[in-house]
């Protein structure tokens, strides 16, 4: 009996085995498989010897709220599964033939990726996978953004896009040469691999990355973090960020000098707000603002060190126009003494080079655009200036200038809008100017200093006034007297730039550099010729008023590429870890700032939203009456309050006081605005002002006859129109007396005058009786 029961029961299992019924549990999936293949499913079951399954080769069930694919292997054909947004968190076996799998936004937290042997683009973004520990060799674009993942296996050969950004990763795996597209943002990775020169798109903000190891041979690679090239710190002739000056978004046309391991700019465009100045500190790679530059803000100063102090003066201001001051900085008291100002009127994109203890500035551009070639020299001990032998070339505005031994040098510059390239030679100990080597290309604006002997010149405007910017360094050596390319600037071209050196180091900032979608823009950047780490701005930005209304938000930003958190009043905001942040809510808001380098909170800002005032109306009586009267309308009042009143939405001239007397018909309203600068608008009130009806009488005979006569008085007849008669006298009575008619008043008890007319609106019959 036993054996014959597990006969049976093997009887049973072949016999469900050939059945070719596969029960599907996801409703939504199985209506979806029947909408695909009418009559597949029979049931709640999948009917898998339906010849309709065999050309089902696309299947779209994304967002429809599926959490179970059950009957997905016995699609054979499959080429494309599209299943994401729903809510599935267990895959079947899939079929073999897919190559396309889609599967984004949903709760797998494993994924089967060996058995997807032909699969060629897989979407698994945002799923709590956690881990992958194999990509199939045939995949060419792979999703796996948002999946808490901290690493990738090795990555196949012929991927063409990796997408790999909001995970755990520190680092990434070596990149197949076919990769295109590298999107790995908003993750810990503090270096990449190296970049396949066909990449043509490089998104990876949200790291601790401030440079890339190559650049892409392909001419349409963008990068989201610059194309600062990564190298280790001392390595020659490279160029690598420093600080970006703070308290400014950028400047232009300012100028700077040296002093021991610090760095001073001051001056910039625009001239109106321009009289900071700021200290850079090679070592602690920070800024710090200094006393402000005296008297004026200025553009196109002139700045040099000599000893322990710097000097700026000369420039573009307000009031003068061009100065001739200059003025002494000493940085241990952070204070400015004015010095002997340079000899005649003032100039602004002078030249300047010390050579020993002595300055030699000359040159520029004065008023009525005029270019003169006379140099002096100054001696900051004796606080005088002397007339050295006149520059022999062009008269010439910003020069590029620096200093090798006992000599100076002036190259290029724009001498009346047309640009330069020579060079002279300024030797101190005999007072003489030679010609040297031009510079390869016109150019000025540019940035120049010199190291060990050597000249640098970077950036600049070259070719012809307002034409394109140089990004490249040259380097003169005046032993061979020629010119030499060194490493090009990481950035795109710049003008109006400036620069100086500290112990053997080029320091090379600011101005108006070139943007990759056409234009150029003010830049606060400064870049050192070896390299070191970035520091963060300190500035937060705002796109107008820091004042505003409830109901109004300020949207408050500070620069991309570092990691982020909003404070309100010392108190985190949630949620506020982006670059942006809308301030809704009066307080003094700050930002945390934190890369590779550092993290340092931003300056504040105070944000003040302003309650909106109370704004009513009502009316002090009828707001319907007969022309020839009115009604005041009254407004809710306010400390601070103003008042604007408006007829059918248009201003009434005048009308700005809390009430308003209506003495026609209309809509009105009125706008209310309080100390805070918030308006408002009132309900509106419609007042009616009907006409007044015409009134007349006319009579039907003689209006003068005897006692016992009578004459019909008819009035002006018209629809709604109603009437009462009235006499004027209650009761009439007629004396005559030496020939004058008077009439006695009995309802006042006085004789008067009889008048002899006839009032409009109204008729006086006149009795007039002969004596018998």
């Amino acid at each position: 009996m036993k054996k014959l029961l597990i006969l049976l029961l093997i009887l049973i299992s072949d016999l469900a085995k050939s059945q070719p019924f596969v029960y599907i549990p996801d409703p939504i999936f199985r209506q979806s498989l029947n909408n695909e293949v009418p009559g597949c499913i029979i049931g709640d079951s999948l009917n898998t010897s339906d010849p309709g399954l065999i050309g089902l080769t696309d299947l779209d069930v994304a967002g429809l709220g599926i959490w179970d694919i059950t009957g997905i292997t016995f699609l054979p054909s499959l080429f494309s599964l599209n299943c994401s947004y729903n809510q599935i968190s267990y895959l079947p076996t899939l079929p073999p033939s897919l190559q396309g799998l889609y599967m984004g936004h949903n709760q797998l937290s494993y994924f089967p990726l060996a058995q997807l042997t032909n699969i060629t683009s897989l979407k698994i973004d945002y799923n709590p996978i956690g881990s992958i520990a194999l990509i199939p060799p045939s995949l060419v674009d792979l999703d796996v953004t948002g999946c808490n993942i901290s690493s990738i296996p090795p990555l196949p050969p012929i991927l063409y896009a990796l997408k790999c950004g909001n995970n755990n990763l520190t680092l990434l795996p070596a990149l197949p040469s076919s990769l295109q597209y590298l999107d790995c943002s908003n993750n810990n990775i503090t270096s990449l691999p190296t970049l396949p020169n066909g990449l043509f798109t490089l998104v990876a903000s949200g790291n601790s990355l401030f440079c890339i190891p190559n650049l892409p041979t392909n001419p349409s690679f963008t990068s989201d973090i610059g194309y600062s090239i990564c190298v280790p710190q001392g390595t020659p002739n490279t160029c690598y960020p420093r600080t970006a000056i703070t308290a400014t978004s950028g400047l232009e046309l300012a100028n700077c000098f040296s002093i021991r391991t610090k760095c001073y700019v001051g001056g910039r465009s625009p001239h109106t707000a321009n009289a900071y100045f700021w200290e850079f500190n090679s070592v602690t790679n920070a800024w710090t603002q200094k006393a402000n530059v005296p008297v004026q803000g200025r553009l196109q100063p002139v700045a040099f060190s000599i000893g322990n102090k710097g000097y700026l003066g000369m420039g573009q201001g307000t009031n003068p126009l061009l100065n001739n001051d200059i003025w002494e900085y000493n940085p241990t008291a952070n204070n400015w003494t004015q010095k002997a100002s340079y000899p005649g009127t003032g100039y602004m994109g002078m030249s300047s080079f010390v050579i020993g203890d002595k300055a030699y500035v000359g040159l520029g551009i004065g008023l009525n655009y005029t270019f003169p070639n006379t140099f002096y020299k100054f001696d900051p001990d004796a606080n005088s200036w002397t007339s050295i032998a006149n520059f022999p070339g062009v008269g010439r505005r910003d020069a590029a200038c620096f200093s090798i031994g006992t000599n100076g040098y002036v190259c290029a510059g724009d001498g009346a809008n047309s640009l330069l390239a020579t060079c002279y030679t300024y030797n101190s100990s005999i007072n003489v100017w030679n010609s040297i080597a031009s510079t390869p290309d016109n150019l000025d604006e540019a940035a120049a200093f010199s190291i060990n002997g050597k000249g640098y010149i970077a950036g600049g405007e070259y070719t012809f006034w307002n034409g394109p910017n140089r990004n490249y360094l040259i380097q003169y050596d005046p032993i061979i007297n020629s010119w030499t390319s060194k490493a090009d600037m990481p950035t795109l071209g710049r003008r109006r730039t400036t620069g100086c050196n500290i112990k053997g180091r080029g320091y090379v900032g600011t101005g108006l550099l070139n943007l990759s979608g056409g234009g150029s823009s003010q830049t606060n950047d400064w870049w050192e010729y070896t390299p070191t780490c970035y520091t963060p701005s300190t500035q937060i930005f705002t796109t107008g008023n820091t004042g505003a209304c409830t109901g109004d938000s300020i949207l408050l930003f500070t620069h991309p590429g570092n990691f982020y958190q909003w404070k309100r009043n010392g108190t985190t905001i949630s949620g506020a870890t982006s670059e942006n942040f809308y301030a809704k809510l009066s307080g003094v808001y700050t930002c945390v700032i934190s890369n590779a380098c550092s993290s340092l909170t931003t300056q504040s800002i105070t944000i003040t939203i302003n309650s909106q005032p109370t704004a009513t109306i009502t009316a002090a009586g009828a707001t319907t009456f007969c022309a020839g009267n009115d009604v005041t309308l009254n407004s809710s009042t306010g400390a601070g309050y103003t008042y604007q009143w408006k007829k059918y939405g248009n201003v009434v001239s005048g009308a700005t006081s809390a009430s308003y007397t209506a003495s026609k018909a209309g809509n009105y309203k009125v706008v209310v605005t309080n100390s805070g600068g918030c308006s408002k608008s009132s309900n509106n009130i419609s007042v009616t002002v009907n006409p007044l009806p015409t009134a007349s009488i006319t009579a039907a005979g003689p209006t003068t006859f005897c006692a016992g006569g009578s004459v019909v008085l008819n009035a002006n007849t018209g629809t709604g129109l109603t009437y009462q008669w009235k006499n004027m006298l209650t009761t009439l009575w007629v004396l005559s007396m030496l020939h004058t008619l008077l009439l006695w008043r009995e309802n006042i008890n006085v004789w008067s005058p009889m008048p002899m007319d006839v009032q409009r609106d109204q008729m006086l019959l006149r009795f007039l009786c002969r004596a018998e």
